[in-house]
């Protein structure tokens, strides 16, 4: 795993806005979360770009640990779900050849 890259966009069609938010953590796979990017542009304008670890993180204003309470470890989880689901469906109905060679293996049992 090379790179996350999110997307969350939000249309108001009685408004006629757009949010488009992008995260991207270029190295997912180290402890260290300051290097990632969050991207956010509203309609047509220029995005705005922020790296997690310039966030503000206080007492009184905890931006950085929000983000990740509130958003980010959630929406990891909820990809990581639907990821094994899909994979264990593939699995298990994508492909014959595991229910084939255990029939062929029942049938040789019959005398």
């Amino acid at each position: 795993l090379t790179k996350v890259m999110s997307r969350v966009i939000e249309d108001n069609f009685k408004f006629k806005t757009r949010y488009d938010s992008v995260v991207m953590d270029k190295t997912p796979t180290t402890e260290d979360t300051s290097d990632i990017e969050i991207q956010t542009r509203f309609n047509t304008e220029e995005p705005y770009r922020v790296l997690l670890g310039n966030m503000e993180n206080t007492l009184s204003s905890p931006t950085r640990i929000n983000f990740k309470r509130d958003f980010y470890v959630k929406h990891l989880t909820y990809f990581e779900r639907l990821f094994r689901y899909v994979v264990e469906y593939a699995k298990r109905y994508g492909s014959n050849k595991d229910l084939v060679a255990v029939e062929r293996l029942k049938r040789s049992l019959d005398y």
